[in-house]
């Protein structure tokens, strides 16, 4: 099994687990492991339901923001949740300075430039991408 992508059954294409993605230049693995999304939902809610609410238009900053951020961070190594929640909730500051590129990208080009980074995160940690789909240039979309 590949970073990327599972083995794919017969004649079946292989689907994209994640993003590869450019922001403001600087190339980054922006992917939400499957098994991971049960630590996603503990601090977002069930990520289906987010979703189906930025598609229609119900997001905010805070809420694109969280999703970029769980997907560039690295993953959970302690499969505990309690644990990893905790560790969540009470190294947000460590997290926001780890991740302030999101911020810099947002004031650069505005937040909305990233809800299709966000859906397309959401997108393949649910049900994969075709591999076409799983890119992302910020700058690309200045065209």
């Amino acid at each position: 099994m590949s970073k990327k992508s599972a083995t794919p059954a017969a004649g079946k294409a292989v689907l994209a687990t994640g993003i590869d993605a450019t922001i403001s230049g600087e190339k980054r693995r922006c992917e939400i492991h499957r098994s991971d999304l049960r630590f996603f939902e503990a601090a977002n809610g069930p990520a289906l339901r987010i979703m189906n609410a930025i598609r229609s238009l119900e997001w905010d900053v805070e809420l694109i923001r969280a999703i970029i951020e769980f997907a560039s961070l690295p993953r959970p190594s302690d499969d505990n949740i309690d644990l990893y929640r905790m560790s969540h909730m009470t190294t947000r500051s460590m997290r926001r300075q780890a991740t302030e590129w999101i911020d810099e990208a947002f004031v650069k080009n505005g937040p909305v430039r990233y809800v299709a980074l966000a859906l397309g995160i959401l997108g393949a940690a649910l049900v994969g991408l075709p591999q076409e789909d799983a890119t992302f240039d910020d700058e690309a979309l200045d065209g």
